[in-house]
């Protein structure tokens, strides 16, 4: 390539990001809007979004039995909603190799004071002297384990996985407290970490699949190409995944208002990137039936990777 193409492309691209800093600019001038009147800004809203869908919208055909999930925050005081008890389970594997009478033993020394014991504490002891499994207590092993293999419900039941009822609903990225909507992701990794999980913290992992074809809207950019197509609607996939880092009650009134604009149009849902999970996308579904549940499981957070790069001060070695 020639010095002279090198630079047409370069300045090409110039061009393209001045405009698309100027949509984003609109953007931001349009939510302010909110502090000075609500019912202009909303007439407002339904102006940018008129002109910026009227070239067309790109859609994306989720297909029927797709599978798709959600994860939700397991508390301390959910414990009796999930579908199975931990600590039940558990104890039913340390009562293979534990006798009634290793089990009275434990409860005597724990009833006379001092330290305390329970049966993980006693497995553990008894299972140092052990060499192997004897046949019966091998056989009792599999069938519990067996028993929870199978997919079924151990974590929320489908009530608790699906939308919360109106009086327990936030308002979040593109619904209002009134929107019975349900966000979704195409992999269990990404539902979690739209949870914003911390170590230690359990969730309950939910998965449905798709009953039938459903016409999404594609705000992931993937099929935009900015040389091309509408600078506007390239903007748009940038500022739906914007993180509400001051945590302000109007920030999302916008993509809201986008949402709902959608939905009239006769989209199922929208599809746009994850603010978390780099090159994941989210799904959100106007009605819930048009997905089955399946079943849910219980995950524990082992770890979580952040990375990230210097802005200031400027690093001497690109490679840090």
């Amino acid at each position: 390539m020639s010095i002279d193409n090198e630079n047409n492309n370069m300045f090409s691209w110039i061009l393209i990001y001045s405009l698309f800093e100027n949509e984003q600019q609109k953007w931001n001038q349009l939510r302010n809007k909110e502090t000075e009147l609500l019912k202009l800004a909303q007439q407002k809203y339904t102006e940018y979004f008129n002109e910026l869908f009227q070239h067309g919208i790109p859609t994306y055909y989720l297909q029927a039995d797709s599978m798709l999930f959600r994860a939700r925050h397991i508390k301390s005081s959910d414990v009796s909603k999930l579908g199975v008890n931990i600590s039940d389970i558990m104890d039913s594997y340390f009562k293979i190799i534990l006798s009634d009478e290793d089990i009275k033993k434990m409860e005597k020394l724990n009833n006379s004071g001092g330290l305390s014991f329970n049966l993980q504490h006693l497995f553990m002891l008894k299972a140092q002297g052990m060499e192997k499994f004897s046949e019966e207590q091998q056989q009792k092993i599999d069938e519990l384990l067996k028993e929870n293999t199978i997919k079924k419900v151990y974590g929320f039941s489908e009530k608790e996985s699906r939308v919360p009822p109106i009086s327990l609903r936030k308002a979040g990225r593109l619904n209002t407290v009134s929107d019975a909507y349900l966000y979704v992701t195409f992999d269990k990794d990404t539902a979690i970490h739209e949870m914003r999980p911390s170590i230690g913290q359990k969730y309950s992992l939910a998965e449905f699949r798709s009953n039938k074809e459903t016409k999404i809207a594609d705000l992931t950019g993937s099929t935009i190409n900015p040389e091309r197509d509408n600078i506007s609607l390239w903007s748009l996939v940038d500022k739906i995944s914007e993180p509400n880092t001051d945590d302000s009650d109007i920030f999302y009134h916008i993509t809201q208002h986008m949402a709902h604009m959608l939905q009239e149009k006769g989209y199922d849902g929208i599809m746009y990137k994850s603010a978390l999970k780099k090159g994941k996308n989210n799904i959100l579904l106007f009605d819930e039936a048009n997905v089955d549940f399946i079943a849910s499981e219980i995950v524990k957070i082992n770890d979580v990777n952040i990375d990230y790069f210097n802005i200031l001060p400027f690093s001497n070695n690109p490679d840090e």
